[in-house]
């Protein structure tokens, strides 16, 4: 069986690259792991050094976590996930007291505004309101540059009590130290499904910013819109197959271990996609290969780049696939795949609207 196709890194609808030392998640039937713009990197990660040793400091954090459930049993659901969480730089705030709170990772962003913390500064803005786009960042919340690099003057200057990132930012972690203390939370850590640990990010965050009690309710919010799209698509039984353009011969196809499939699960539908794929649960196909999905319904995750569409809509490779023959493509907005769960709610509203009509 084919490998995926390689594909250069995407400019900017990605997650960030960093090294790895997990091995490669694999599937069934003996494929090589998925190749693509991001192979073998992993915006995820755990509580390991660059020579993939667990530090001392990190270790000590681990120590501390297990002995805080112990001690206080109300946050025992909280805490048991902290071995993916790490703190660095002063020491951390105390519980609920970080009020001046600044995020690099998009999805912890996302996930801040939807328990109703405005940070005060965001990484990448003009992207974000691209590849994410919901929740709205408010006009007062600064740009503090690159994901990758952020602006230390601009950081500064913004006097945070807290800088909250995913595991990807680790290089740029010792430069932020003296500033403030740094929050890291994983979705893709390998160590749960990226639902489960948008759930436990959420619930992070609201201990760190006094914000428990509606980081709760943002939990609750989202299963039951998730049990509400549920029963909408009951009769849905056709597997549904995300895919996001690249250019207008390669998609990322998202499948086992991605938070799109955790969704699809969750709502009770079925992933087209059961081949192998990176540690963030995609991967990157030429057109050609999809034809083996026939029986598929696409969903087409925006936004799109640049001259695709008008590409797409030409005779061609695309149009000749059978589920784009037979009429079984949706489009949707922006959701951020790497993201949170406000993304996940995104990618479950979505469905129903473009679904509505479609055969079983």
């Amino acid at each position: 069986m084919r490998r995926p196709h390689h594909h250069p890194r995407h400019q900017h609808g990605r997650p960030l690259r960093r090294r790895d030392h997990r091995a490669p998640r694999r599937t069934g039937g003996g494929r090589r792991p998925a190749r693509g713009d991001h192979d073998g990197g992993d915006p995820g990660g755990d509580l390991r050094g660059s020579d993939a040793r667990v530090t001392a400091p990190r270790r000590r954090l681990a120590r501390g976590a297990a002995a805080l459930t112990l001690a206080d049993p109300r946050r025992r659901r909280l805490l048991a996930g902290l071995a993916a969480v790490a703190w660095s730089g002063a020491a951390p705030p105390a519980l609920g007291a970080a009020a001046r709170v600044v995020a690099i990772d998009w999805g912890l962003a996302a996930t801040l505004v939807s328990i109703g913390v405005t940070p005060v500064g965001v990484a990448e803005i003009p992207l974000y309101r691209t590849w994410v786009a919901e929740p709205a960042l408010p006009a007062a919340v600064a740009d503090i540059g690159l994901r990758t690099a952020p602006n230390l003057e601009r950081l500064a200057a913004l006097r945070p009590d807290l800088i909250v990132m995913g595991q990807q930012t680790e290089n740029a972690r010792a430069l932020m130290a003296p500033i403030a203390p740094a929050l890291v939370l994983d979705i893709y850590s390998g160590r749960r499904t990226p639902l489960a640990a948008a759930r436990e990010a959420a619930l992070s965050l609201g201990v760190a910013t006094g914000r428990e009690t509606e980081a709760r309710a943002f939990i609750t919010a989202f299963e039951r819109t998730a049990d509400t799209v549920r029963a909408r698509l009951a009769g849905i039984d056709r597997p549904l197959l995300p895919i996001a353009f690249l250019d207008a011969r390669h998609v990322r196809v998202y499948g086992r271990g991605s938070l799109l499939a955790d969704v699809l699960a969750r709502l009770g539908l079925r992933s087209a996609y059961e081949g192998a794929t990176n540690p963030w649960g995609f991967a990157v196909l030429g057109l050609a290969e999809l034809a083996s999905h026939s029986d598929a319904l696409a969903v087409v995750i925006g936004p799109t780049p640049p001259g695709v569409e008008a590409t797409l809509a030409r005779p061609g490779l695309w149009r000749a696939l059978p589920f784009v023959r037979e009429g079984r493509v949706r489009s949707i907005g922006p959701v951020w795949a790497f993201g949170d769960l406000s993304a996940a709610a995104r990618f479950a509203q979505a469905l129903p609207p473009v679904l509505a009509g479609s055969a079983p």
